[in-house]
């Protein structure tokens, strides 16, 4: 039966209130689950789209005091309404203003329309709810979560489904469970990266992610970004392991991504150190917060940094390992020669060595680098052939003696090398469609010519060695084009011995 009027105070009995604790307690814990996760988001979705401050604090206070009265006057659980939030977003709601107006306009059904609700058929109020709620679905999230990141893609329709067939409580309760297992996953298993040098660059690079970096020679540089405990310390260990070789003098790990550690990890630790010192192989843990050697003391680690195998940078342990810069870095092949001469390369490190990022694109984007370099030189090409009439103005502003200045930034001189290249194949491409006039073709290709020799010259000049990684790279890049546009390259060598004749 539906009362009308305002509701009014009332106090349930105690003794049924403690008969029923247990219950009580549990439900109340989910329901206190469900006003904080969908209050929480609610506000938090909305703050963020409209660059409002939220004080998370604040909310769930507010909501506490509403629903500390809530629970005097026979009312329900108060929370933030999706629902309603999406209808006044939908209709251009600002303020508060509307809540003080819907708040009156429930008032004066209380007082005057209780008698007809109860005509009005629930379809249609969960008619309302759906229209309401379908302007927020996150669709875009889905998708975008199936293209980037299956693991959560796969954590949000189990949550969505939870919601539909078991309801909102047990849903977020699955949502949230999943979420703390896909993180404990992914602590299990970090990002690591075995990191080397790029001749006359002074930092540390992956040699997965960068093909000019080369291992200082009999040493293993060991990158883990992630804290240390018994689940991943397996792989910690097996990594290193399979890294060693019968020439490793020395392992270097580099944890400034190292934050916290077990009980577990440092025995292991331990384990791995003594090991690896009665096989004639030095042991160091380098470049990470003090707070971790607190953490080593307390939890036994003592003989790490008692003995030296705690050392603050990777510089300094490769000093204690008896190794001084310019660090002697493993031999790769130079095919240009023959199959069986080799090179040494020295880690020569000059003044200016951060002025020259050797493929950065490769270092940002990985497997797709050339598509992306591809992409940007296509652009480019594009821009030139709309510009007959303002070459000159265009060339200032990209093609100039500075260095290529795109709307991704300016480009080092490993990735203009690769971008010339690209750029002169969708030269001819748009020479071949009639959509760039063959004098204005010339003319940037001239340029282009004394653009690439005057960068090798400089580069050259900084760092003579790093030559031979850019004439390995342009075979990289050559084989690319080769294999994606072989059309084309055959036109482009074609175009490139008749220049030089």
């Amino acid at each position: 039966m539906i009362r009308d009027g305002l509701p009014h105070f009332a106090l349930n009995e105690l003794n049924a209130f403690f008969d029923r604790l247990p219950d009580l307690i549990m439900q109340s814990l989910g329901i206190a689950a469900v006003i904080t996760a969908q209050t929480l988001l609610a506000s938090g979705n909305y703050a963020r789209k409209y660059q409002d401050t939220l004080d998370n604090n604040a909310e769930l206070l507010a909501y506490g005091a509403m629903n500390l009265a809530s629970a005097f006057s026979g009312c329900c659980p108060i929370n933030g309404s999706v629902s309603r939030s999406g209808i006044a977003d939908s209709q251009g709601v600002r303020s508060q203003l509307m809540s003080v107006s819907a708040g009156l306009t429930m008032v004066l059904i209380l007082l005057f329309g209780t008698p007809l609700i109860k005509y009005l058929p629930v379809p249609v109020l969960t008619g309302i709810v759906i229209t309401a709620l379908i302007g927020i679905l996150e669709l875009k999230l889905e998708r975008k979560l199936w293209h980037n990141g299956k693991n959560e893609w796969i954590v949000f329709m189990i949550a969505f489904l939870g919601v539909m067939f078991f309801g909102t409580l047990y849903g977020i309760i699955i949502g949230v469970v999943l979420s703390f297992g896909e993180t404990a996953i992914r602590s299990v298993s970090p990002p690591t990266a075995f990191v080397g040098r790029i001749p006359g660059h002074g930092n540390f690079y992956s040699l997965k992610r960068n093909s000019a970096a080369r291992p200082i020679k009999n040493t293993v540089v060991y990158r883990f970004s992630g804290n240390l405990f018994f689940a991943n310390i397996e792989l910690f260990c097996d990594e290193i392991e399979g890294a060693i070789k019968e020439d490793t003098h020395q392992i270097v790990v580099d944890a400034r991504g190292i934050g916290s550690i077990d009980m577990t990890a440092v025995e292991r630790l331990i384990q791995l150190y003594t090991d690896l010192r009665e096989r004639g192989i030095l042991f160091y843990l380098t470049e990470h917060d003090g707070s971790l050697n607190d953490q080593l003391r307390s939890l036994g680690g003592n003989i790490l940094i008692e003995e030296g195998a705690v050392r603050r940078t990777i510089t300094l342990a490769l000093r204690d390992a008896g190794l001084e810069k310019p660090y002697e870095l493993e031999t790769v092949e130079k095919k240009d020669l023959s199959e069986t001469a080799r090179i040494r390369i020295m880690d020569i490190g000059t003044a200016v060595e951060a002025e020259e990022r050797l493929s950065e694109f490769e270092w940002l984007f990985g497997k797709e680098a050339e598509e992306r370099m591809e992409v940007l030189a296509r652009s480019i090409a594009d821009e030139l052939a709309l510009t007959e009439g303002h070459y000159d103005e265009l060339e200032a502003k990209v093609l100039n003696n500075e260095g290529v200045r795109t709307s991704w930034g300016m480009l080092g001189r490993f990735d203009e090398d690769e971008f010339w290249d690209l750029l002169e194949v969708r030269l001819e491409e748009l020479k071949a469609e009639g959509r760039i006039s063959a004098e204005l073709t010339a003319r940037i290709e001239r340029h282009i010519e004394r653009r690439r020799a005057f960068g090798q010259e400089r580069l050259s000049r900084i760092n003579p060695q790093a030559i031979h990684l850019l004439n390995k790279h342009e075979r990289v890049i050559r084989n690319y084009i080769k294999n994606k546009h072989p059309k084309e390259y055959e036109s482009f060598l074609r175009m490139r011995k008749d220049r030089k004749s």
